[in-house]
């Protein structure tokens, strides 16, 4: 093998890497500023209707937050049993839904 070749991946593995590192840091920083938006009102979580999530968790000062927050994508139950899927607030917004008063809502100033 060509020593040239074995600093090219070298020098490509640490770009890569550097690259990949970039683009996780950029992410977690949109994440942060994405939830950073939430007022916790809870209404994503069921918190106005008559079957809220299990999870959802309403505090003192009238916020909510949900008691698995980091690990609740996925199957979840309601107060009543009934089993739905938890998902995403951007997953909910791709479908063009939209809570009226919800901090992302586009007419309410946030974003889609």
């Amino acid at each position: 093998m060509c020593p040239g070749k074995a600093i090219y991946d070298i020098i490509l593995s640490v770009m890569e890497s550097t690259d990949d590192r970039s683009y996780a840091d950029k992410m977690d920083a949109q994440e942060e500023r994405h939830e950073a938006l939430c007022r916790r009102c809870g209404i994503c979580c069921g918190a106005t209707g008559e079957d809220p999530c299990e999870s959802l968790v309403r505090s003192s000062d009238g916020r909510y937050t949900c008691a698995v927050y980091t690990d609740r994508l996925g199957p979840r139950t309601t107060r009543r049993g009934a089993i739905f899927a938890c998902v995403t607030i951007r997953d909910v917004h791709k479908h063009g839904v939209y809570y009226p008063d919800c901090a992302y809502n586009p007419s309410q100033g946030g974003i889609a």
